[in-house]
């Protein structure tokens, strides 16, 4: 379970405490999601299955809402997306799908 952050100060300074202490946060944060955005970026696009399988969550579950006529939700698992990069390297693509928004 992810540790959840808490910040209590005096009601009189809670507006500029609070703000500084989560600018701090949000910084640390952003750039930790950063980094793993552009680690599943890169390992997709590189048909790199070693790389996206350290990025992605055991439970890891993508659903993609398409509409095109009728409406159809479809599921990415740990396992089909790390099928969707070997099939990239296969066919000597530079990733497996379209892109990972697919």
């Amino acid at each position: 379970m992810h540790a959840q952050n808490t910040c209590v100060v005096h009601p009189a300074r809670s507006e500029r405490a609070a703000l500084a202490w989560g600018s701090a946060t949000n910084s640390n944060e952003k750039s930790a999601v950063a980094a793993v955005a552009q680690n599943y970026m890169d390992a997709y696009y590189t048909s790199d299955s070693a790389r996206m399988q350290k990025v992605l969550h055991p439970d890891f579950h993508k659903r993609t809402l398409t509409v095109s006529g009728h409406t159809e939700i479809s599921e990415d698992t740990v396992q089909s997306m790390l099928e969707g990069v070997l099939l990239g390297k296969r066919q000597g693509n530079s990733h497996g799908r379209s892109g990972p928004e697919n």
